[in-house]
């Protein structure tokens, strides 16, 4: 008897093994995870926005409650995706995953995620969310979740997306002029070079108009002295509904004495399904690309605009008309 509970218990254990493979994530760490993946917990948002057109249905939660926005412009599926908190071992073991995927900026500090991962007993893999290296990271999906055609689909679009921007770059003078980046209902906070916020000025070479050190979470309080001082060309606000200082900044006398205002170089950043420029910092910030290599490295307007609808459809699949990206761009003069 005690032989043939000892032969079971050693069958039941080459099964499991064989129902297992080991992988290693984009953050270099060794994972068991199943064979087959059908259910999928993606760690936030900015996971879930990176996950989706090529999960295949296998979402089973947005992962972090959404920002408050409408949703608009991203397919229904992906909005009636249900909420679980993360926060909460219980909630994570109840929704059942197979793995839980988690977007980071490789390499960063991964305890919090690893954590989780122990607390559950659910092995949790990594992908890389570094913006100009999201083309290896749907390469690493597809042969994490197997779903080729669709994560092809999504490199090959980032592979060539990239390699134009590069060729832009170096073809077409930059526009010299200096950006702004302004929060907050009276555009007072900023993102100074180096913080993440303003990651897309960085990486296009675009000189930061706020000369001031990072204060905290990414941003700096500063006053309209200074802003007058720096005169920048350009002014992205990026906050929403009545946050955003984009109307403040017209109707003040006192706005009035920048360039960037006297020029109507003043441009509220779209924010549906989510902010072009950020918040999260997924793949969302790629129409933000787009939106400035037309501004700064004279992109024409028109492949920009199939650019950016070519990303909806890939992307949020959802159909984006002319009529709805003329909306989007209202604040665009």
């Amino acid at each position: 008897m005690k032989t043939m509970l000892s032969l079971l218990l050693l069958l039941a254990s080459q099964l499991i093994f064989a129902q297992t493979r080991v992988i290693t994530d984009m953050a270099g760490r060794k994972v068991t995870i199943p064979v087959k993946i059908n259910r999928i917990l993606p760690h936030d948002e900015k996971t879930c926005l990176m996950l989706f057109p090529c999960s295949s249905g296998k979402l089973i939660s947005r992962g972090l409650n959404p920002d408050n926005t409408d949703m608009k412009y991203i397919h229904e599926s992906y909005r009636k995706l249900p909420i679980t908190d993360i926060k909460n071992p219980e909630a994570v073991m109840s929704a059942a995953p197979d793995i839980i995927i988690a977007g980071c900026f490789v390499p960063e500090d991964y305890s919090r995620y690893e954590k989780l991962s122990k607390q559950t007993n659910i092995p949790l893999v990594i992908i890389d969310l570094n913006i100009l290296k999201m083309d290896n990271s749907y390469r690493f999906l597809g042969s994490l979740l197997g779903e080729n055609k669709e994560t092809k689909a999504c490199a090959d679009f980032l592979d060539n997306f990239y390699k134009e921007l590069s060729q832009l770059q170096k073809t077409n003078a930059k526009n010299n002029a200096s950006a702004y980046l302004a929060v907050g209902s009276d555009g007072l906070m900023t993102a100074p070079s180096g913080s993440k916020h303003a990651q897309l000025f960085d990486l296009l070479g675009i000189r930061n108009a706020a000369e001031t050190e990072i204060e905290a979470r990414g941003y700096a309080t500063v006053s309209l002295e200074q802003i007058m001082l720096w005169k920048p060309d350009y002014i992205f606000t990026v906050d929403k509904g009545g946050d955003d200082p984009y109307t403040e900044i017209y109707a003040s006398p006192l706005w009035k004495k920048i360039p960037a205002v006297q020029k109507k170089h003043v441009f509220h950043i779209p924010e549906e399904p989510y902010n072009w420029f950020g918040n999260p910092p997924s793949i969302n910030r790629i129409p933000g690309l787009i939106l400035l290599s037309e501004f700064f490295y004279r992109q024409s307007q028109k492949k920009a605009h199939e650019q950016i609808k070519a990303f909806y459809r890939l992307f949020y699949k959802y159909p984006l008309s002319e009529t709805e990206l003329a909306r989007l761009l209202q604040s665009k003069k």
